[in-house]
């Protein structure tokens, strides 16, 4: 998973490093909703591509040792 242009944190609107595991599922149930497809009738196309990615944020941060792993390249 190519890092440069994905940014769990920014996709899902948590603090960078959040380890909360109940935080980071809020927010996923939150941003899904936000860009589900058939929520966004005009702009289909676009939100399936961001229901993608919030999806991909999502199984990314709930997996501890990626999540950990990321963390601490963010630090460094």
């Amino acid at each position: 998973m190519s890092s440069f242009n994905f940014d769990p944190y920014k996709i899902l609107q948590l603090q960078p490093g959040c380890n909360n595991l109940i935080q980071i599922t809020k927010a996923y149930k939150m941003m899904a909703l936000k860009w589900h497809p058939d929520k966004n009738l005009n702009q289909k196309e676009y939100a399936h591509q961001m229901f993608l990615k919030v999806k991909q944020a999502f199984e990314f941060l709930k997996a501890k040792r990626l999540r950990d792993n990321y963390n601490e390249k963010m630090v460094t």
